[in-house]
């Protein structure tokens, strides 16, 4: 099993989208977000599966939905961090800003 550690702004980015989904969506849309993050969380800390290698060295995505996806890097084999809960439809260039 690998640890699963999360940086601030994965956090924050996280509860802010959970938040939108609540004000102006459902609770059954934030409840399949939050179980989505769940799962993904589980796969990588398994540790048998690492996702697309994105642009950063030892940084990982995964697309959660069309709306979001997920940065992480990997520390090491037993170790990954979560960095960034990503919109989708915002301007890739303005990602590793």
């Amino acid at each position: 099993m690998r640890a699963v550690e999360w940086s601030p702004k994965a956090e924050a980015d996280y509860y802010a989208i959970i938040d939108y989904l609540l004000k102006n969506w459902s609770i059954s849309e934030a409840q399949n977000f939050i179980d989505q993050v769940y799962d993904i969380e589980h796969i990588l800390k398994q540790g048998n599966v690492d996702f697309k290698k994105a642009l950063y060295r030892n940084t990982r995505v995964v697309t959660l939905s069309k709306h979001n996806s997920i940065l992480y890097l990997v520390l090491s084999t037993k170790r990954v961090k979560l960095i960034h809960i990503w919109d989708n439809r915002q301007n890739p260039s303005m990602l590793y800003k």
